[in-house]
């Protein structure tokens, strides 16, 4: 049984491992090691890096902001790149951005706010 889930284990963060150059470049394209990126998205993200009004665009906006700010035509593969990296951690994204938003209600309201006036402030907060 410990074997198996070992195994278990192991399978899945070796195919976390095997992402983890996608995931840095999506977290921050900035930053990321060109000669490691797919060929397709090489030349994109170099114009991306020497851009001056898209490296303050990135520092103003969340990153589901950011990549929808991003003109298709200049950006297509980076973009269609980033749509499949938001769906693979759009559940993950919607948890914290609801989390972040009840830890700056709860505190502030702390005092006259039930579950259900909490529960209701979230959804309208979710679906901003």
């Amino acid at each position: 049984m410990i074997s198996h889930l070992k195994q278990q284990f192991q399978d899945h963060f070796q195919n976390f491992d095997s992402i983890s150059e996608n995931i840095r470049l999506f977290q921050n394209p900035f930053a990321s090691e060109v000669q490691n990126l797919q060929p397709e998205l090489q030349l994109e993200v170099i114009d991306l890096a020497v851009n001056d009004l898209y490296r303050d665009l990135f520092k103003g906006k969340d990153l589901f902001n950011f990549y929808k700010s991003l003109p298709k035509k200049s950006f297509k593969n980076i973009k269609t790149f980033a749509r499949g990296m938001i769906s693979v951690f759009a559940s993950t994204y919607l948890c914290e951005q609801t989390f972040s938003k009840m830890k700056y209600v709860k505190p502030k309201y702390r005092t006259s706010l039930t579950d259900e006036h909490l529960k209701q402030i979230l959804i309208l907060g979710a679906t901003v």
